[in-house]
């Protein structure tokens, strides 16, 4: 666990360099425990509903008015308004996660080559991959709307390894690799009867397989205290598809088949590819490599980073409508070692890649501003050097607002256009002007807290009685 998670690609501490720069891993020898607790207060605000706009059940009469003078169906299906299963707005964004923790970095050459493991993992469930529409789909489902980059997307497991090795006394570079999956889930059902779906036989086939990510690291050490550091993280997610191939009792199929079959496509966890240039004063440390230190060593450090979110694909592995912006975040921070304790502050700036959701989707998301503190306790037991660590995180959601626009690029879809009664083909009076189940319609606001706090327990190699060796 970091003393400095926003600066941790620049400022080194332990097993954390081994995802967030594994250049850094030399000098850090050491193997560590600990847990971590996020809170998640997130609150999404709906503005009223309009008069006008709910679709009544006279929809499911309804057909479109073709210039030929025949009719035809409704492009889209919604539900009457008053048939919805769930209330709008009533899914609860907040969310809890405990993450354990554990790393160990060892140096088989000392100075010269490192080798570090990092797990995080939840304890609630080991992944959680949950899908939601970002539009009038999710009328059907929640009928809410959902912080994209947040709540259960924080329920997944990180488990990464890497390599660092120093070439020249004055540089060094790190590959890492991250774990991924690919999940796969094909059904098989049959349905002896049609008008009663709920009895139905069901073999599934489910493969889960092993992905990994690169990253990679560089330090370059020009002068004595002084490192500038880059880092490069390519795009990683966790994917499942699936299949239902659905047969039916006394049923012709068209020419060709036998049964119906249906496809999903679920992406989760996605961070896209990230670039990051940093650079350090650090005190402790003589090119890289730990140094006798009886005083008291200081360092700061800052780092940009790029992230692409214009690649960014949401839940349902489909790319906005309006794309995502590539966005510029920044940390900086500092920490201080004495013989005893040890205090880490950072603070971090990240801005929303998200344009205003004027129109038809409801992309939730909002520019983060974050804090975090780190106090560290050093003593010795039996000759080895323990460290024992308080780690605490605040992040602030700054508050956004935004209404739907009729002069939005693809605005709030009419879900029932003016359409005529199939049975007599008299005009549906309520079918005039837009009516929507989007729960996002006519606008919502967003905040909110995420807050964490860990501890954490770690036995640095080469330490003798608390002090840098």
């Amino acid at each position: 666990m970091s003393d400095n998670p926003f600066t941790a690609r620049v400022l080194p501490s332990g097993a954390a360099a081994t995802y967030f720069n594994p250049a850094l891993l030399l000098g850090q020898s050491s193997v560590g425990i600990g847990t971590f607790l996020v809170i998640q207060n997130l609150d999404i605000r709906l503005q009223p509903r309009p008069l006008g706009v709910d679709v009544e059940e006279s929809i499911y009469d309804a057909r479109v008015p073709n210039p030929d003078g025949t009719t035809s169906r409704l492009p889209v299906r919604p539900l009457p308004t008053s048939a919805l299963r769930n209330a709008r707005g009533s899914a609860d964004p907040d969310h809890a996660s405990l993450f354990l923790i554990g790393g160990v970095v060892v140096e088989p050459i000392p100075d010269t080559l490192a080798i570090g493991v990092l797990a995080v993992v939840p304890t609630r469930a080991f992944q959680t991959q949950t899908a939601a529409f970002v539009d009038e789909r999710e009328q059907y489902f929640s009928n809410s709307l959902q912080f994209e980059r947040y709540g259960e997307n924080f329920d997944t497991n990180v488990i990464t390894f890497a390599l660092g090795v120093r070439p020249i006394d004055w540089a060094s570079v790190g590959l890492g690799l991250t774990m991924t999956t690919q999940g796969d889930a094909d059904n098989e059902i049959f349905v002896p009867d049609a008008s009663d779906q709920g009895d139905m036989y069901v073999n599934t086939n489910v493969r889960v397989r092993t992905r990994f990510r690169p990253h990679a690291g560089l330090a370059i050490e020009p002068w004595r205290d002084l490192r500038i550091t880059g880092t490069l993280h390519l795009a990683s997610h966790n994917d499942v598809s699936g299949t239902n191939d659905l047969q039916l009792w006394n049923f012709e199929y068209p020419d060709g088949q036998d049964s119906f079959r249906q496809t999903y496509n679920y992406r989760t966890q996605t961070s896209p590819l990230r670039a990051s240039v940093g650079a350090a004063y650090d005190t402790s440390h003589d090119r890289g490599r730990s140094t006798a230190c009886t005083e008291s060593t200081f360092a700061a450090g800052a780092t940009v980073t790029y992230t692409r979110w214009s690649s960014y694909v949401n839940r349902h592995q489909q790319a906005p409508l309006d794309p995502w912006l590539d966005t510029l975040s920044g940390a900086i921070g500092g920490r201080w070692r004495g013989e005893v304790h040890r205090v880490g502050l950072d603070v971090t700036y990240e801005p929303s890649p998200v344009p205003d959701q004027v129109g038809r989707t409801n992309y939730v998301d909002n520019d983060r501003l974050g804090g975090a503190l780190a106090y560290g306790l050093t003593w010795s037991l039996a000759g080895l050097a323990l460290e024992t660590g308080l780690h605490l995180q605040v992040h602030r959601l700054l508050p956004r607002s935004v209404s739907k626009s009729t002069r939005a690029t693809h605005p709030i879809l009419d879900e029932f256009p003016s359409a005529v009664d199939g049975r007599t083909g008299d005009p549906i009076d309520a079918s005039s002007g837009l009516q929507t189940n989007n729960p996002g319609y006519p606008g919502f606001s967003s905040e909110g807290w995420i807050l964490g706090g860990g501890l954490s327990l770690t036995a640095r190699f080469g330490e003798e009685g608390g002090r840098d060796q």
